[in-house]
């Protein structure tokens, strides 16, 4: 039996009666804050309903030790630049969200009031930071990347435990960049049965076919890597939109 889900939904500061559109900056500007301002603003000129940042202290989840901790740190944003950033973004009248990786990260955002949190792939089996931010009672989108459904259904646990009624599961094949027979986005409908909740899809494909169809077969939100020029160096560039594709794919799903 199919349950009926209102794709669309009504929360502070989300767009009402279509699906949500998110520009994913993530760490495509390599730690350079001027240019993460650019990306920012680019995302929101070209119809982005949020922009979206990684906010992470790096030291907080990686030893030092390992052979990624000194090329994750220079993608890091100080907790400075990304208050610089939330600022202006706010002041601007773009609504500039963030994955937080960890506490500290969460406690620097608190402040400006997001309209939404993301908790990428890699931490939706991170129970306490999980927790931490489904009681901020604020909408969460949970990227499944690499979780089975026994997993799924903890992140609706914790939820439900925290009296947070405003997750969205986002479908997401952790797979960069994602080849189109792999995308199966029958997942979307799924989780809508399974777990009783809005979905959406955290694209990794190329292009924007496989986000058009995620909104014809009912996503709530889409979110894809945004930057400025593939070409950029970078582990997230290749999978990401440009501008004008950007707005290309806006325009098409409204």
């Amino acid at each position: 039996m199919t349950v009926a889900i209102n794709r669309y939904v009504n929360w502070p500061d989300w767009p009402e009666g279509r699906t949500a559109v998110i520009a994913e900056v993530g760490i495509n500007h390599g730690g350079d804050e001027d240019l993460a301002w650019e990306m920012i603003k680019s995302a929101h000129l070209n119809g982005a309903d949020f922009v979206k940042l990684q906010s992470f202290v790096t030291e907080e989840f990686f030893h030092p030790s390992l052979s990624y901790f000194d090329s994750t740190k220079s993608m890091e944003l100080s907790v400075d630049s990304q208050r610089d950033l939330f600022r202006k973004a706010k002041s601007e009248g773009i609504k500039l969200i963030t994955t937080p990786f960890d506490f500290t990260s969460v406690d620097m955002v608190r402040e400006f009031d997001l309209p939404a949190y993301k908790i990428a792939s890699m931490d939706n089996d991170n129970v306490p930071l999980m927790r931490y931010i489904a009681e901020e009672k604020k909408p969460v989108m949970v990227s499944t990347g690499m979780a089975h459904m026994e997993e799924i259904q903890k992140v609706v646990d914790v939820f439900t435990e925290a009296g947070n009624e405003k997750l969205v599961l986002l479908h997401c094949v952790s797979d960069y960049p994602t080849k189109p027979v792999d995308v199966n986005l029958s997942m979307m409908q799924l989780y809508m049965e399974t777990f009783n909740c809005p979905t959406g899809l955290s694209d990794h494909s190329l292009g924007i076919a496989s986000a058009l169809a995620a909104v014809s077969l009912g996503a709530t939100v889409i979110e894809k890597h945004f930057t400025l020029d593939r070409n950029m160096k970078g582990p997230d560039h290749k999978a990401s939109l440009e501008p004008g594709e950007l707005e290309a794919m806006v325009k098409a799903i409204r």
